[in-house]
């Protein structure tokens, strides 16, 4: 079973849980369905200044992974997202590659 359909249940039934959208923005991406990825994209986009994840996601998703890292970090060091959450987030490991993640939280270790 695909998990497209149940993330756009979810959002159907709880459109306030905007966590979930960068869920389906990767499954619309990992499917080829570029109007619907862009939709995501948009949605994400008006949410991010508001939601640290949503903004990381919404920068990694376009492909400004440097950007998306460096916010992340900041956040991190913020304490707006921690270290555990960074490592264990299944999105993130969707849209950043494993090496890049745990380079942040060493950064961030340090600092």
């Amino acid at each position: 079973m695909s998990a497209l359909p149940l993330f756009e249940r979810e959002v159907a039934v709880h459109p306030e849980n905007a966590n979930v959208l960068p869920a389906l923005a990767v499954c619309y991406q990992k499917v080829g369905n570029v109007d619907d990825f862009d939709l995501m994209i948009q949605r994400m986009s008006r949410l991010a200044g508001d939601n640290a994840y949503i903004e990381v996601c919404c920068d990694g998703l376009l492909r400004n992974e440097t950007k998306a890292l460096e916010k992340l970090k900041i956040f991190m060091l913020k304490e707006k997202m921690t270290q555990a959450f960074i490592c264990r987030d299944p999105i993130f490991h969707f849209i950043f590659d494993a090496s890049s993640l745990q380079d942040v939280v060493a950064d961030s270790s340090i600092a």
